[in-house]
């Protein structure tokens, strides 16, 4: 309460001194706060109320949410609901709405209720964040530095039209001149003013200041902020701030002064009502949901932030917090929280920022001394201080972090799977891949995002004519195809699920690809397998029957040309054993093709076998300009095999090498390289010769292809080799790229515990 012994001056001290703590609790808070009746007629509402909602104290007070139209017809029965709630004492919030504001702009607000007592009456304290981002563009800005640089022709129109009151003096006390806003202040014409004197606009209580302070100018000696009655022409009486400075002329006497009013009546008539509402001010501050703490920032010699003092906080920041008022008020911040600087060592320079700077922030922090997260909005009623408005976040903040959690898991689950997965929306577009997919295409994920699928996959403008999303799309159903995918050169097995968000509302489908290759090969190998094991069965009945009259005809002709023959008949002679010895070879070749026989299997070393092989090839590869690159594993184990069948098989695969180079370009390079992969070791014989033709690759193991000239080749060579490796359980298969070699693998499986 204020003292009635109080004097005029001391009196109008005291209540510029409660106007300017109210202010700091909730006048000048981040957030608008108001009050509202149980019908959510306003009461009350701070200047943050008034620029969230577009409405002067005065229009919004006695009306409610729904006079002022401040809500969409679609948020009514929500607003009435918080109504019905706070008026049975229940508090509300945070919800969200989206507000009209008075100019017709639309924003969104969080607001946040409670029913208090006052004055014997439950009314309703609400508080409301503008939740809207607000960017301040180069444009704004640009206008306020234009706005500072007016030229001297717009600070006089400023004068002349300027809302405050301004007037100028002479040393005689006659009024030199006026701008609009006096003379519609005081009610007088410009004429009128410049036949009076200063004493003339004054009230009576004001007069005697008024000649102290007249005194004190024609000294040369300015004044400020002197609160003074003036009385306008039809007698009614207002208050003005009156500052005054003293114009010299060039010899430095004084001749004149210039006078700033500030209207202050409206200011002096809530005086009487600023006394009756500072105890709902000090209501709101107690009542306030949020933790408040009005703080001083302490400083070093450097003038650094060290540390803050507590100068008051309310209720709410008890129970956020859990530090009792009594042990923080008056106490350093690291006496009351002895390991913050620890835990939290931006805090203190955060607060001191804005302190110093008066520049607002915003943030949120984890409080590690307390274990608690907390939104923190920060801003500074005045130099070296500053006030901390602030939620617990912690729940939010610990379901964020599971929410975050179970998003990477999901990421790391997508990724981790080795077939190409994707989602298409309607337009085959992708909106999200694996990286198995992106892998396969050279890409990165976020480079194929928005890109057609069909695009990126068959390098085509239109989709594919057995596609399977094209297929889900129309029947919202799962659905599946098998193709052979020429940009990537494998098979493919795609399958696809609709993907919806309800009420037959298809968003697009899950795209799976899998690579079949493997399986293709397995298939294809088993039909070989079986035309291998006819075609042989019919080879060796042929060779059997070729066999002997090639012997008689080898023998017969070896003996006429031991004789004395004519030259021209042994010419003839010897092509004819020649051809017969050929035709002998391909039999015999035959037969071992044909025949079905239990390989002699014994532990060997697979670098042991390719070493023999390449010492029989030294001499043939030394002509022919042929080097060859060892890229063998030191830790190969030695597996269970026929010896001299497999060196059969990487003979006729370095021979076969050896032949398409020379008739390329004369010379060449085979790399070897042998690897263990699980239970299976890997041998492969890469040349840089010619390639293989796409077309040829699938029949290099049927029986009597060739692509050789005739009589450079049975074409049953890498048949024999895929029989004998067929024997020992494993795989051999081709690979190439035209005009960039071939590569030959052999894959055999490792027994007896290696």
């Amino acid at each position: 309460m204020i003292s009635t012994h109080l004097t005029k001056e001391e009196l109008a001290r005291k209540l510029r001194e409660s106007e300017e703590n109210l202010k700091v609790y909730v006048e000048d808070a981040p957030d608008g706060i108001y009050l509202t009746d149980l019908k959510g007629n306003f009461l009350y509402g701070n200047k943050q109320a008034e620029e969230i909602t577009g409405y002067t104290k005065q229009e919004l007070m006695g009306k409610s949410f729904l006079n002022l139209n401040l809500l969409p017809p679609k948020y009514l029965p929500k607003a009435i609901k918080l109504l019905t709630l706070n008026a049975a004492g229940k508090t509300t919030g945070p919800d969200t709405f989206e507000l009209v504001r008075k100019d017709g702009r639309k924003i969104w607000i969080e607001i946040k209720t409670k029913p208090i007592e006052q004055f014997g009456k439950t009314v309703v304290i609400g508080f409301v964040r503008d939740i809207a981002e607000r960017k301040r563009t180069d444009e704004e800005w640009k206008k306020m530095t234009d706005a500072l640089q007016i030229s001297e022709a717009r600070y006089k129109d400023l004068y002349e039209n300027a809302p405050i009151v301004y007037y100028s003096v002479g040393t005689d006390g006659s009024l030199k001149g006026s701008n609009k806003a006096a003379q519609l202040w005081l009610g007088f014409s410009p004429d009128e003013l410049r036949r009076m004197s200063i004493f003339d606009i004054y009230a009576e209580e004001s007069r005697a200041r008024v000649r102290t302070l007249f005194a004190r100018f024609q000294q040369g000696i300015s004044s400020e902020n002197e609160e003074l009655v003036y009385q306008r022409k039809n007698g009614e009486k207002v208050y003005g701030l009156l500052t005054f400075s003293v114009v010299r002329d060039e010899g430095g006497q004084v001749v004149a002064s210039r006078s700033v009013v500030k209207d202050i009546t409206e200011y002096k008539r809530a005086e009487e009502t600023l006394r009756e509402s500072e105890e709902s001010y000090r209501s709101l501050f107690k009542n306030m949901i949020n933790g408040y703490a009005l703080c001083k920032i302490l400083v070093d010699e450097e003038n650094k932030p060290v540390d803050f003092l507590y100068i008051d906080v309310n209720e709410a920041f008890e129970k956020l917090t859990g530090l009792k008022k009594e042990d923080v008020i008056g106490k350093k911040v690291t006496e009351a929280i002895p390991s913050i600087k620890a835990s939290n060592p931006e805090l203190i320079p955060i607060y001191g920022e804005v302190a110093a700077t008066g520049k607002p922030i915003a943030f949120e922090v984890l409080i590690k001394s307390l274990d608690i997260w907390l939104a923190i909005s920060v801003y500074s009623p005045r130099k070296d201080y500053f006030v901390a408005v602030f939620d617990n976040i912690t729940e939010r903040k610990n379901m964020e972090k599971q929410l975050k959690r179970a998003a990477e898991e999901w990421r790391n689950t997508f990724d981790s799977i080795t077939d190409l997965v994707s989602i298409q929306d309607k337009d085959f577009k992708l909106v999200r891949v694996n990286k198995a997919f992106a892998n396969a295409f050279g890409a990165s994920p976020k480079e194929l995002i928005g890109k057609h699928c069909y695009e990126v996959v068959h390098k085509t403008n239109v989709p594919y004519p057995n596609c399977p999303h094209k297929r889900t799309l129309k029947t919202m159903a799962a659905a599946s195809a098998e193709f052979l995918e020429p940009s990537l050169g494998i098979y493919l097995e795609v399958a696809t699920s609709p993907l919806s968000a309800g009420k037959g509302r298809h968003l697009g489908s899950v795209h799976v690809a899998r690579d079949i290759n493997e399986r293709k090969r397995m298939q294809e190998q088993l039909m070989l397998a079986d035309r291998l094991s006819s075609i042989g069965e019919l080879a060796s009945g042929v060779a059997h029957e070729l066999n002997n009259p090639l012997t008689s005809v080898i023998g017969f002709s070896q003996l006429l040309l031991e004789k004395e023959l004519p030259d021209e008949i042994k010419e003839d002679l010897s092509l004819v054993n020649s051809e017969a010895q050929r035709a002998a070879a391909v039999v015999k070749n035959l037969l071992t093709f044909a025949r079905k026989h239990t390989p002699a299997k014994q532990l060997c070393q697979i670098h042991n076998i390719i070493e023999d092989v390449l010492k029989l090839r030294a001499y043939e590869q030394t002509v022919s300009n042929i080097t060859v690159d060892r890229q063998f594993a030191v830790d190969l184990p030695e597996i269970t095999i026929d010896y001299f069948q497999m060196q059969q098989v990487f003979l006729n695969i370095i021979v076969n090498a050896e032949f398409a180079m020379t008739e390329a370009h004369r010379n060449g390079k085979i790399t070897i390289t042998t690897q263990r992969l699980d239970n299976t070791v890997r041998v492969s014989f890469a040349d840089n010769g010619p390639g293989i033709p796409k077309e040829n690759l699938s029949r290099l193991f049927d029986p009597f292809f060739t692509t050789k000239e005739v009589g450079k080749g049975t074409g049953l060579g890498l048949s024999i080799c895929h029989g004998i490796v067929s024997e020992h359980g494993g795989k051999i298969y081709a690979r190439s790229q035209l005009g960039k070699g071939a590569t030959f693998v052999v894959e055999l499986p490792v027994t007896n515990g290696h």
